[in-house]
């Protein structure tokens, strides 16, 4: 299936349709798969930044760090990488989230208790605006969860509320303001939390409600801001039992959504028609790796429909099992072509394929100049 990057959220002109047509036709398998990967990095040393690039991940999410240090991490992936990578952060409660002794400004419940949606606007492209200015190009945010369980200790004070109209609105507010700024945004934690008071940290979460009534609820509050043009969905390890009835597969039904294609591709992609950037959450956590072996579910979220894969246990192995999904079948071609789109799509919305034209000027030039000097010499 071809990606119609011209449409929602990604807007694409020729020149980057162009641009991503013809980056994928030049790329190697092995460099197709190390796209599929979000990678964390802890720090700007060396060693850490010389592994990054090495790898060639497809995005490197960075914890807090000093501003220089953000910086330096961003000059040198820009400066060596083929293609340049999304640096993501998680811009929850202000740029903080990437920049140590940037401002704190508060959670979203903060934010929603204002009752002001234009602050919520404001929100999003401060976050967004000063992490861009150090280089960062995602926010690992809005949060989107509708809080109707105080005992769920991910929503909590992290989401806007428990009413789904003002978790809309706050929410698309934030990503109007984000996308403005600049950056694209994972809306999160699809098919959504706050229902139980479970942790996906630590065990698979359910999504409870009646279909009919998470479609009143989580579902209008997703299809509110992909319509809004979100550019990506995080998905949660959360299940959504109740959407499976009988002329569905029921043996979904108990699989989160984070491994299962049900809800990502009819229900993200088919009844809200979401055609942006797909990741899932991070796969360290308890929620994904209680559903089998590791070598078994990476390549699983990918054919489940996850454009991208959050995080690693270790870096080699998880790179080899997703290799050897993707020769077992359990990866097709389509498959992994469609996510090649969707990626690269979106980083030509985000111009960092400009970034790529001006770091090859660049290298051209350093090129002729050496060479002119070992002619005179």
């Amino acid at each position: 299936m071809t990606v119609d990057l011209t449409k929602k959220p990604f807007y694409l002109d020729a020149a980057q349709l162009k641009w991503v047509a013809n980056t994928i036709a030049t790329m190697s398998l092995e460099e197709k798969i190390r796209q599929l990967f979000v990678i964390a990095a802890g720090d700007a040393k060396d060693k850490t930044l010389q592994e990054v690039a090495e790898f060639e991940a497809g995005g490197v999410m960075l914890r807090p760090l000093k501003e220089a240090d953000v910086r330096k991490v961003n000059t040198y992936l820009m400066t060596h990488s083929k293609i340049p990578p999304f640096l993501a952060a998680n811009l929850e409660t202000g740029s903080n989230g990437l920049i140590e002794e940037n401002t704190n400004i508060g959670h979203e419940m903060l934010i929603a208790a204002t009752g002001n949606v234009d602050n919520a606007y404001e929100f999003g492209k401060f976050c967004m605006g000063e992490a861009a200015l150090a280089g960062a190009s995602m926010s690992f945010a809005p949060i989107i969860d509708i809080n109707y369980n105080w005992e769920n200790p991910i929503t909590n004070i992290r989401s806007f509320g428990d009413n789904p109209e003002l978790v809309s609105a706050m929410g698309q507010a934030y990503v109007r303001g984000a996308q403005e700024a600049g950056g694209a945004v994972t809306i999160k934690h699809f098919p959504g939390d706050g229902v139980d008071g479970r942790d996906h940290h630590v065990v698979k979460s359910v999504n409870s409600l009646p279909f009919p009534e998470w479609m009143r609820t989580f579902g209008k509050v997703y299809r509110d801001n992909i319509d809004n043009g979100a550019t990506g969905v995080m998905v949660g390890h959360i299940s959504l039992p109740d959407y499976f009835q009988e002329d569905k597969e029921v043996g979904l039904r108990d699989v989160p959504a984070s491994l299962n294609p049900a809800l990502i591709q009819d229900l993200l992609r088919g009844e809200l028609g979401f055609n942006g950037l797909v990741m899932t959450d991070a796969s360290l956590m308890v929620g994904f790796g209680s559903q089998g072996k590791r070598r078994d579910l990476l390549p699983r979220a990918i054919a489940a429909g996850n454009d991208m894969f959050l995080f690693t246990k270790n870096l080699e192995e998880d790179y080899q099992f997703m290799m050897a999904g993707f020769r077992e079948g359990i990866i097709t071609e389509e498959r992994l072509d469609d996510a090649m789109q969707r990626i690269l799509g979106l980083k030509a919305r985000l111009h960092l394929d400009a970034r790529l034209e001006r770091k090859t000027t660049l290298d051209s030039e350093i090129t002729s100049k050496q060479l002119a000097k070992k002619s005179r010499g």
